[in-house]
């Protein structure tokens, strides 16, 4: 190779194809990307970082108008040194900040919106004693303040918010996402706008790592901004009503006053388990409910105050407490416990037990308006104990691993090829649910088809997955073709089989179904006995090990989101079928050292 046909690949100009001018090109980093994104318009910097679309150049490339390999390697040497002057102007204005500094900025946040909504509270608090001295003064003359006029424009503002006191539909499965990222990282990925509110926050001067550090205590504070906003919002409700009965008055702290057919707890719980039928989930969490209130309780008594008092006790409870301290109240057990040094229940059984109450609750409240107000335990929950940090694998880990799972792949069995197809970083739930005909081929590439449509638009079979961004087509990773996975395709077609791992089948407790539960548990062990027992590796660690080296690789993060089933339904439809190859190709180039499956 001539020296000239060196340095021109060492400074990235591409050599002429069908006579026509060389060109250069040079990969933007990812954090370049990010701050670009952030820049203004009136920035020229960002008009070469950035596509008119608004997503960021994962290269910028130009032609040399040379067709010369010298003259053409001088005028890519400075192009190339003209850019990455730009990425270190960039860099150097835009300095990320550390970890510390992140969660200062999301604490004075934390801070200020939760008093912002909360100062409502007092606001309320002396519009109550000014609503009592109109309604003594006039009984008629309704409630005029500009309270009720802030209350007004606070739902003007907010047409999808509902009147009504109890939480509006979205506000609750926000809270339930949010929560979930506290045992599940990855989760931010399913709230739309997650990353656009963090980023108002922080603003854009923060690093990747520390972005993916801090997102999860990003989370625990917008639920505790989300929860005081949802309380502001129930004010206004109580408010509005006021207007229209200005000769009632909600007192802040309201105390039970005994009412003819007032039920009793244990009257409402027969009538639940009459209505719903005997299930055990319901046993240790009823039998709490009637130890620390007593049966005889009347339930319009128990109010938010009387409700943390119960989740205080339930989490000093041992676990399994009716195997373990036989005979004993719940209250002696959990002395016992202490004593005995045995660990408490865990925050999910906790978390498990507060919905199962909570439920009870909002049936009550539905079945008759007259038995309660409102459900003191609603939005109830335990501070969560600090999560491990997951990890990709490495090659030598990958290797332990599937020589572990040897026996599997000589059986054809699912945890073999359920975990060898986690290379492209797919959902367990949703190789589970694989059928024998969603394993397609479109111009040479076979791919999973997590998810059809007939000609209409609408979905074909019932398979669940997580969000719509898991419907998809995802490529198979090369290992996975070499290891004969289409024979073993075949060999279920010809058995008759629709389902591509027909010996599997889903965990069901009451409404919900896992699909991944009994395959997590014996990867999760097989990990643990011949890879290692580090809790920062489960089967889970496959979506990491994905988004790690092709972020390495510089792939683009579009590509990495439309791959792992990360992306957005706009972006999941760009990437579609048509573009498997180029999805297939990104795969590829991901590899794992020595590994043979």
């Amino acid at each position: 190779m001539s020296s000239a046909s060196f340095r021109a690949k060492r400074n990235g100009v591409s050599a002429p194809k069908n006579g026509l001018t060389r060109n250069v090109r040079l990969i933007v980093p990812a954090d370049v990307q990010t701050i670009a994104l952030g820049l203004p318009e009136t920035d020229a910097r960002r008009a070469l970082l950035v596509h008119e679309d608004g997503r960021p150049k994962g290269a910028l490339i130009k032609t040399t108008r040379r067709r010369n390999a010298e003259e053409a390697d001088g005028i890519g040497e400075a192009l190339r040194r003209e850019w990455k002057a730009v990425f270190a102007s960039l860099r150097a204005e835009h300095k990320p900040g550390g970890v510390s500094q992140a969660r200062e900025r999301i604490d004075a946040w934390r801070a200020e919106e939760v008093a912002t909504a909360l100062g409502f509270d007092v606001e309320i608090s002396l519009l109550e004693y000014k609503a009592r001295a109109e309604a003594l003064a006039s009984p008629a003359a309704g409630v005029e303040h500009g309270g009720l006029i802030w209350a007004e424009r606070y739902f003007e503002e907010r047409p999808e918010a509902s009147r009504s006191p109890a939480m509006p539909p979205e506000t609750f499965m926000l809270l339930d996402r949010l929560q979930v990222i506290e045992t599940s990282p990855e989760a931010w990925r399913d709230i739309d706008g997650f990353d656009t509110v963090l980023n108002a926050v922080l603003g854009a001067r923060w690093a990747a790592t520390t972005r993916t550090i801090v997102r999860p205590y990003f989370a625990k504070a917008w639920m505790e901004v989300v929860r005081a906003q949802e309380q502001e919002r129930r004010y206004a409700a109580t408010l509005l009503s006021l207007a229209h009965r200005p000769d009632i008055v909600v007192p802040r702290h309201p105390t039970h006053e005994p009412r003819p057919g007032d039920k009793r707890l244990d009257e409402l719980l027969a009538a639940y388990l009459a209505a719903k039928g005997e299930n055990k989930d319901y046993r240790a969490p009823m039998r709490a409910l009637k130890e620390f209130f007593g049966e005889k309780k009347p339930i319009r008594a128990i109010g938010r105050q009387d409700a943390r008092d119960f989740l205080a006790f339930i989490q000093t409870l041992p676990s399994n407490a009716t195997k373990k301290f036989p005979g004993k109240t719940l209250a002696e057990a959990a002395e016992a416990r202490i004593k005995t040094g045995d660990p408490a229940v865990s925050v999910t059984t906790v978390r498990t037990y507060l919905n199962h109450v909570s439920m009870i609750w909002n049936w009550a409240l539905a079945e008759n308006e007259a038995w309660l107000d409102k459900n003191p335990f609603e939005g109830l929950m335990p501070q969560a104990a600090p999560k491990v940090q997951r990890e990709g694998f490495t090659d030598q880990e990958l290797i332990k691993l599937f020589s572990a799972l040897a026996p599997q792949k000589a059986e054809d069995h699912s945890l073999f090829w359920v975990t060898a197809l986690s290379l492209n970083g797919a959902r367990i739930s949703e190789l589970l649910q694989l059928r024998t005909h969603e394993v397609r081929e479109h111009d040479g590439v076979h791919f999973l088809d997590f998810g059809e449509f007939d000609d209409q638009g609408l979905r074909i079979g019932q398979a669940q997955y997580k969000n719509q961004r898991s419907i998809r087509p995802a490529p198979i990773h090369p290992l996975v073709m070499a290891a004969g996975f289409l024979k073993l395709v075949e060999r279920r077609k010809a058995a008759g089989e629709t389902q591509l791992f027909p010996e599997v089948k889903p965990r069901v407790v009451g409404q919900k179904v896992d699909w991944s539960h009994y395959h997590s548990k014996r990867i999760n062990k097989i990990i643990d006995d011949h890879v290692s027992d580090a809790p920062k590796l489960v089967a889970h660690s496959f979506r990491h090990m994905l988004r790690e080296r092709a972020l390495d690789l510089d792939i683009s993060p579009e590509v990495i989101d439309a791959i792992g089933g990360w992306a957005p339904k706009t972006v999941a439809a760009k990437y579609g079928v048509k573009r498997i190859g180029m999805l297939h190709r990104n795969l590829a180039r991901i590899k794992f050292g020595a590994l043979k499956l």
